[in-house]
C-alpha cells in the first residue's frame, strides 16, 4: 500500500523547538515594569504639552523643536526592551538612558533653555 512505516514520516529524526517562552527572570520583570512605567510618563507628558498647547513642534507645528527631538525617546526605550531580550544590555542602559531623559527634561522645562518663564501654581486653599 505504500504507506510510511510508523515512526519514519517527514518529520521523523527532526527536533522540534518548543514554543513555550522561557520564564522571564525577576530582574527582567522589574526593569520592563520600569521602562514602561516610564514610557507611560513619556506619553502622558507628550499628551500633556499637546493638550496645552505649549512647546510645540513638528511634527505638529513647522518649526522643530525640541519637542521634536524628544521623540528619539520611543526607539530608544524600544531598543532597550529588545536589547534585553537578546540577552544582551541591563541596567546600565536604563540608567543612562533615564539619566540622559532626566537631564534633558529639567534643562528643557527648568533650565537656562526653558522657552517659557517658569510659573507655579499656588496650592488651593481649604475650604476654597
Amino acid at each position: 500500500m505504500g504507506g510510511v512505516a510508523p515512526g519514519r514520516g517527514i518529520l521523523a529524526g527532526m527536533r522540534i523547538r518548543s514554543t513555550i517562552p522561557a520564564p522571564v527572570p525577576a530582574g527582567d520583570r522589574r526593569l520592563l515594569a520600569l521602562a514602561g512605567g516610564a514610557t507611560l510618563l513619556s506619553i502622558g507628558h507628550h499628551l500633556d504639552h499637546l493638550a496645552r498647547g505649549n512647546h510645540l513642534g513638528w511634527p505638529l507645528t513647522a518649526q522643530v523643536t525640541p519637542f521634536t527631538f524628544s521623540f528619539i525617546v520611543y526607539p530608544l526605550i524600544a531598543l532597550g526592551v529588545l536589547l534585553r531580550a537578546w540577552g544582551k544590555g541591563g541596567s546600565g542602559y536604563w540608567a543612562v538612558l533615564a539619566g540622559a531623559g532626566l537631564v534633558l527634561v529639567g534643562a528643557i522645562h527648568l533650565g537656562p533653555f526653558a522657552t517659557e518663564p517658569r510659573t507655579f501654581v499656588p496650592p488651593i486653599a481649604p475650604g476654597a
